[in-house]
């Protein structure tokens, strides 16, 4: 007697089983470039949240700012909503981003504040 797995069983675990691989971008990235001798962090969490540290320059001077993230896929690209954290809301924005065929570094343009600021990430 062939005692193989039932048909309903295989149905079941190619289902629930397997499980989803997470979306590409999630994970840990880090600025290209360094922004006052700092470089920009982003953690991509599964479910569509995450964190990230943004260093920049206004008015000649240095700044650092922590970002609630949202983010998801939308036709092909990641758009990541970032909210200030603390009283700095008029820094909130948006980024586009477009993942490189190895999934190794991503290229996104900000909104708002961010409009003329270049955002290069590597996996980190």
């Amino acid at each position: 007697m062939n005692r193989g797995i039932p048909g309903w069983a295989m149905m079941m675990t190619t289902l629930f089983g397997v499980g989803c691989a997470p979306p590409a971008a999630v994970g840990d990235w880090e600025g290209a470039d360094s922004v006052a001798g700092e470089r920009n962090a982003l953690e991509l969490e599964d479910g569509g949240r995450g964190q990230a540290e943004i260093y920049f320059f206004y008015g000649g001077d240095a700044y650092r700012a922590e970002f609630d993230v949202e983010w998801e896929e939308q036709d092909g690209e990641i758009v990541v909503d970032l909210e200030c954290d603390g009283d700095c809301s008029d820094l909130d924005f948006e980024m586009e981003c477009e993942m490189s065929r190895d999934e190794e570094e991503m290229e996104c343009d900000g909104d708002g504040s961010f409009s003329d600021y270049d955002f290069e990430w590597e996996r980190d």
